[in-house]
């Protein structure tokens, strides 16, 4: 079970809330998120991100670093690494990793980011939760095409998870406890559902008509 792991749970509704600092097992690791207004709302003077992920392209390192510490992005349903993440505005963009790595608040360019991601479009089929936390899994236990190092061979796993995120990363933990035993784990949730949602209701009909259903009993 999830509460069997070493665990931190962080979640946020619309924007990540003021953290400075999190502690895993006793180790205080600085992440000095803060979301002010001029985050929310980008200025004039903000730059686009070189290394934006190409449409549709998923589980690939972001920014690899020596650290043991790596963010795990997860994004929602109908999304992408690259959609899920952008904001776009009057010809402005922002990149949530990038502002992530870049943040001069705090030493955020020492950790290492992934972006992980799985199959979902308008023709995904019979695809549901427990394949997407399946895929997910398989892209951090092997190596990149340039051959880089898992990300299962750091120690301390930060995953966030956007929407149905969220419940693909629960759903993952939920069902290999034994890939995760040595590790240290943390969670930000950034709009999901933990006990069910009246909203997704809504969403059921789109959802069921594409036959991307969240199946988290599957």
């Amino acid at each position: 079970m999830i509460n069997h792991l070493p665990i931190f749970l962080l979640v946020a509704t619309l924007v990540i809330p003021t953290v400075h600092s999190i502690t895993i097992a006793g180790d205080q690791v600085d992440i000095g998120l803060k979301a002010t207004e001029s985050q929310q709302q980008p200025s004039d003077t903000a730059k686009s991100s070189s290394a934006l992920p190409a449409p549709k392209q998923n589980n690939f390192w972001y920014s690899v670093t020596e650290s043991e510490t790596v963010l795990i992005f997860v994004h929602g349903i109908f999304s992408d690494s690259r959609d899920c993440w952008l904001y776009e505005k009057d010809g402005v963009k922002q990149y949530w990793p990038e502002l992530i790595r870049t943040d001069p608040r705090s030493d955020f360019s020492s950790l290492a980011i992934y972006l992980a991601g799985y199959y979902t479009a308008m023709d995904s089929g019979e695809y549901g939760i427990r394949n997407a936390a399946d895929e997910v899994l398989a892209a951090l236990k092997r190596p990149d095409e340039q051959g880089r190092q898992p990300v299962m061979t750091k120690k301390n796993l930060i995953f966030i998870g956007h929407s149905t995120g969220g419940v693909v990363i629960r759903r993952m933990l939920e069902s290999n406890p034994q890939e995760f035993i040595d590790k240290r784990v943390g969670m930000v949730l950034i709009a999901s559902p933990s006990y069910g949602s009246h909203i997704a209701d809504y969403l059921d009909p789109l959802a069921t008509l594409y036959n991307q259903r969240s199946q988290a009993q599957s």
